[in-house]
């Protein structure tokens, strides 16, 4: 999967376990990931089988054997030694307490240990993780830590990693992946491959520089092997590097700088102000009253004042 294709990977915590923002240790009753439960168990050992639709599973204590069926599952199997299998569809699965099995199936798959008491360590190449128990993990794409300092690894593939709260490490592996560190004073490193580093849930601006290799704003993180940026939905600083990037501000009035190489840069919402430097740039200002400039190379700008643009 490209630059892109990671880019839209970021709403994915969203879509299936809920924002970076939620504060809760643990979900409510009859609620997993706040989605109410559609199917639950008991205090013994049970088999549960979802359905070929999007089920919402909280099993119950005991050792329980899980299967989602199709669709887009929600799976909470709390304490235990659960056996969960997602299935088809594009499942969001917590094993909780207890030493789980966690297959994810197919689709893109994350793997949470948000509620975790202690800190967690997971890995996609070696498929354990540790701190919650003892799980062994199959086929997911993604990771989503708890309130505490993670050590998160990804793998050869493309992924997601969701530090949440903690002085987290993210390390992405090979492929094209998306790292975010959430609060706290993060490592995030991409590994090889066009990775991105995205702040879009962080409560106030952020200056982050893949020159710099650091971000300031959402606690104070180092970034290696980085090359696109997401701000925030304040007004963000955002800077590249001599490295091809994609510096995107969202929301607010940002300041996007984009270095050498051949970038894009995206302005979305407010009053922008991109500078594309050397090389060939496309800067994008979007909606609000944007200044654009080319700087060096040939460069297409779209914008309200355009400086060294043909």
């Amino acid at each position: 999967m490209k630059r892109y294709g990671v880019a839209l990977l970021v709403v994915v915590v969203v879509a299936l376990g809920g924002a970076s923002s939620v504060q809760a240790w643990h979900d409510p009753l009859h609620e997993c990931f706040g989605q109410t439960e559609t199917m639950v168990g008991t205090p013994a050992s049970d088999v549960i089988t979802g359905t070929p639709e999007a089920d919402v599973i909280k099993a119950g204590t005991g050792d329980d054997v899980i299967d989602g069926g199709g669709g887009d599952d929600i799976i909470c199997g709390e304490d235990g030694n659960d056996t969960i299998a997602g299935g088809a569809g594009d499942d969001s699965i917590s094993g909780d307490a207890g030493d789980d099995q966690v297959d994810g199936g197919d689709g893109f798959d994350l793997a949470f240990f948000y509620w975790s008491p202690a800190p967690v360590t997971a890995d996609l190449t070696t498929n354990t993780a540790t701190g919650w128990g003892t799980d062994a993990l199959a086929n997911f794409e993604g990771l989503v830590g708890s309130l505490n300092d993670d050590v998160l690894t990804g793998d050869a593939t493309d992924n997601l990693l969701d530090g949440r709260a903690g002085n987290d490490t993210l390390s992405g592996a090979e492929g094209s992946d998306g790292l975010d560190g959430d609060a706290g004073n993060d490592t995030l490193d991409g590994g090889p491959g066009q990775d991105l580093a995205f702040y879009d849930y962080s409560p106030g601006p952020v200056v982050a520089s893949l020159a710099a290799h650091t971000t300031r704003g959402w606690g104070t993180d180092t970034l290696s092997s980085i090359e696109d940026l997401h701000g925030s939905q304040k007004n963000d600083v955002l800077v590249g590097n001599g490295g091809a990037n994609v510096l995107d501000g969202h929301k607010g009035s940002d300041r996007i700088t984009g270095g050498g190489g051949n970038d894009l840069l995206l302005g979305e919402q407010g009053n922008e102000r991109l500078f594309g430097g050397p090389g060939r740039d496309r800067l994008v200002g979007g909606p609000g009253k944007d200044t654009v400039d080319g700087g060096g190379g040939r460069d297409v700008c779209v914008g309200e004042k355009k400086k060294r643009c043909p």
